[in-house]
């Protein structure tokens, strides 16, 4: 089984249509069985499409040319993602240039369908709905949604959800994987320590529930968003990450991936918080891996805190650091992983975002 992680950046790289297609053929090669991005838009204004209503034109590879890919192709294997529970929610509007819309009608014209969701989380740049998206090549199940952040204000640019669809591959128990675009750890306004522990609050309700002997459907009916879930009791730290990384037993794996702004190398902020309560990263546990890089380079606010080496020991860093990895593929107990690799990096296919992606082969 393969699982892809990564910030596409969509609609604000230049020549995103390009750039879709490349990755597109990525996956066509590759073949993952589930995908999670991250930063996943559609222009806010653009023409809202119906079930088997309307044409997309797209650059193909080279801008001189284009791709034709009917609206129908696209919503063949869409789902619907469940509003959160005890909230009035209308239907998510899908817009013609939505670029999961588009990127999986033109991986159907390739011959690799995926069953995928889509939810708007916040409005980027003053003019797109900027979301998260799954793609699954296999029937998905049930889906989650909740609030990680404190602001629930669509037009707040630090407003932030998670993700999730409920799934079988490869010959394994049905499982949960989650995709999710963390904060800052010194955000004052909405701090990383405070969405992380939103996180396991909702995943943990929600598999109580599922714990509980209650249906998938069930579960996410009665889950809600994080905010207001009632506390499972299992403590703060520790105690608590045993109770959900301990699900393997009696409920389903999690998977939880993303870009989670906390390199690896930085001690004492979010990626050791997330090591700290239990999760499993498949970097560390993958028998083969590359330098794991996603974001080359250093960029501000992470200079002081990097070293040359990427230890995490020493002094600051300074501009030879390679790079940063915070894009991050968690799994909720210890599972054995072949590789893990990096992808879309210029080197290892064509680069299409800011990030670059990572895949983790079990």
């Amino acid at each position: 089984m393969k699982i892809l992680s990564m910030n596409v950046h969509s609609l604000i790289e230049t020549e995103e249509g390009a750039k879709l297609e490349q990755f597109a053929r990525m996956v066509q090669t590759e073949q993952p069985d589930v995908i999670g991005l991250q930063e996943v838009s559609q222009t806010g204004s653009a023409p809202v499409v119906a079930d088997g209503e309307g044409l997309v034109v797209m650059n193909g590879p080279e801008s001189s040319e284009s791709l034709k890919i009917t609206v129908e192709e696209g919503w063949e294997g869409y789902v619907p993602c469940r509003g959160r529970a005890g909230e009035d929610h209308s239907p998510v509007l899908l817009r013609q240039d939505n670029y999961a819309l588009r990127l999986a009608a033109r991986l159907r014209q390739l011959g690799t369908p995926y069953h995928w969701t889509w939810i708007p989380i916040k409005l980027g740049y003053g003019k797109y709905d900027e979301g998260l998206a799954i793609f699954s090549k296999t029937p998905v199940s049930d889906t989650d949604r909740f609030f990680i952040s404190r602001s629930r204000d669509y037009g707040y640019w630090k407003t932030r959800e998670i993700l999730g669809v409920r799934t079988q591959a490869g010959g394994h128990e049905p499982f949960w994987v989650y995709t999710v675009h963390m904060g800052w750890w010194d955000d004052e306004e909405e701090p990383f320590k405070a969405q992380w522990e939103q996180v396991e609050k909702g995943l943990e309700a929600k598999l109580a529930k599922e714990r509980a002997g209650l249906s998938a459907e069930g579960a996410a009916d009665q889950t809600g968003d994080a905010s207001g879930a009632e506390d499972p009791g299992l403590g703060a730290g520790a105690s608590r990450a045993a109770g959900l990384s301990g699900t393997g037993a009696d409920g389903p794996l999690v998977w939880l991936m993303g870009d989670f702004n906390s390199p690896a190398q930085v001690r004492g902020e979010g990626y050791d918080l997330i090591a700290g309560w239990g999760w499993q990263d498949t970097y560390q546990l993958a028998q083969e891996k590359d330098s794991g890089i996603t974001v080359e380079g250093v960029i501000d606010g992470w200079r002081e805190k990097l070293t040359v080496d990427g230890s995490g020991q020493g002094g600051p860093g300074e501009d030879t650091v390679p790079g940063m990895r915070i894009d991050h593929i968690w799994c909720s107990k210890e599972v054995g992983i072949k590789r893990s690799q990096v992808l879309c990096d210029g080197r290892h296919y064509p680069k299409v975002s800011d990030h670059n992606g990572v895949m983790v082969t079990l």
